[in-house]
């Protein structure tokens, strides 16, 4: 089973998709946390950790994943995926080098906004797969994503590029998700149904 959850930045779409897949199987039981975001800042460590310690007695088992997720070879029956605007930064914007850890910046210092056009769909595809791959080895797959297409800012066009595949990627999972929500100011709003 796939449940899709977005909303904007802070509403409460995380704690949200962990209460939720806590309510499907419990606190005690073993739970996959695939977390995508990379830590840059003081704003991202303190926003890390705050997830952590919400998270703490909650039995997620935490992997930290900011590139192919699909490769994690220990899937448990239940799994988060949060979030898929950092999976797909991560993926367009950086090189990691075959450990997948460390970040180089030499692929992209001549890359312009074109090279990375053609590579977003086959981005977009690889992500997908990835999501796919996981929940047909889980019982329950729980993904987050962010919602960036309200604001009516004309931006560059290497954003507008992300924001592009953002979509197709959000677009792609309320397709194949079993329930999808819509979380604004911790109300989750239900979106999509069995």
């Amino acid at each position: 089973m796939l449940v899709f959850i977005y909303g904007g930045s802070g509403s409460g779409k995380s704690e949200f998709a962990e209460q939720y897949i806590c309510n499907a199987c419990g606190t005690d039981r073993d739970k996959l946390y695939i977390a995508t975001m990379k830590e840059s800042g003081e704003d991202g460590k303190r926003r890390i950790q705050r997830h952590r310690d919400r998270r703490r007695d909650m039995g997620f088992i935490t992997v930290e994943k900011p590139v192919r997720p699909g490769e994690l070879e220990d899937v448990k029956e239940y799994v988060l995926l949060e979030c898929v605007s950092n999976l797909l930064a991560n993926e367009m914007y950086e090189t990691y080098d075959t450990d997948d850890t460390d970040a180089s910046d030499s692929d992209h210092d001549d890359m312009g906004d074109g090279d990375r056009a053609s590579t977003g769909a086959v981005i977009v595809e690889g992500i997908l797969n990835d999501i796919s791959d996981i929940e047909r080895r889980s019982r329950l797959m729980v993904v987050v994503s962010n919602d960036i297409f309200s604001d009516g800012v004309d931006y560059p066009e290497s954003v507008r590029e992300y924001m592009k595949a953002l979509a197709d990627i959000n677009k792609s999972l309320v397709k194949a998700a079993d329930e999808v929500y819509e979380v604004t100011a911790g109300i989750a709003i239900k979106r999509k149904l069995l």
